[in-house]
């Protein structure tokens, strides 16, 4: 390699993941992360959106990929 030619990183963004979350009301809260998020974050958006205590939330998984 010469000195001219330098290492670039491609300019792709990061993918997205799609993140919905259903309340037990029914409603729904979607999140767009990046793949290396932790889900804690998740968890405390929720919580901050929906006013509930940190630590007071019930999860139930369930995977759907579309």
């Amino acid at each position: 390699m010469s000195d001219t030619e330098v290492d670039k990183k491609p300019d792709v963004k990061p993918e997205k993941v799609t993140i919905t979350v259903k309340a037990v009301d029914g409603a729904l809260t979607k999140f767009m992360l990046k793949p290396t998020a932790k889900f804690e974050k998740v968890f405390s958006a929720f919580e901050s959106a929906k006013g509930v205590a940190p630590g007071k939330l019930h999860t139930h998984t369930h995977a759907c990929y579309s």
